[in-house]
């Protein structure tokens, strides 16, 4: 698994072996696609805690009639991914990156594509039309959500676009 150390935490880091394209961050029909949810840029392990725990407010204030994140696999397409990655016996920990988690692992792609490439991976590819999905929400867009290119710069598409790749992290130590 292709390893990096990321942040002031100083913990270690995988990239999933694997990666899936064409899923949502959420389809039109959600409520994480119209709300404004308030996602991390930099730590990308709390965004899917951050949208549950959004819709269970809502469902308690008598908003919504009932949380999208239950069925993850329709109304969460790109999270449900990393919540159900499982290779190596890693089945658990799993998570969408942050925008500045994938940057980071575009400032050190070929570090990583050794890794991966050892392993018998996909590796990141490095083309500027390429975009890879992030766990982050636009700020200033409660319709759209933030991308990496291949080239390390980002973007912003609505959420319910699909053509991105998704790739998972998880922490080595979790």
């Amino acid at each position: 698994l292709g390893t990096l150390t990321a942040g002031k935490s100083g913990k270690v880091y995988m990239i999933g072996l694997n990666r899936s394209f064409n899923l949502k961050w959420a389809p039109t029909q959600t409520v994480g696609y119209s709300n404004g949810i308030g996602t991390s840029n930099g730590d990308g392990s709390v965004n899917w805690n951050r949208i549950k725990n959004f819709e269970d407010t809502l469902l308690a204030a008598g908003s919504i009639n009932a949380v999208g994140y239950t069925d993850a696999a329709t109304n969460y397409p790109a999270f449900n991914y990393a919540n159900t990655y499982n290779v190596a016996g890693y089945s658990s920990g799993w998570f969408l990156p942050s925008v500045a988690e994938l940057k980071l692992l575009y400032c050190n792609v070929n570090i990583i594509n050794d890794g991966i490439s050892a392993a018998g991976g996909t590796a990141l590819t490095v083309v500027s039309h390429y975009r890879i999905l992030s766990s982050c929400q636009d700020k200033y867009n409660t319709f759209g959500a933030y991308f990496v290119t291949g080239k390390g710069g980002a973007g912003n598409d609505t959420k319910a676009q699909s053509n991105y790749y998704i790739y998972v992290v998880r922490a080595l130590d979790d």
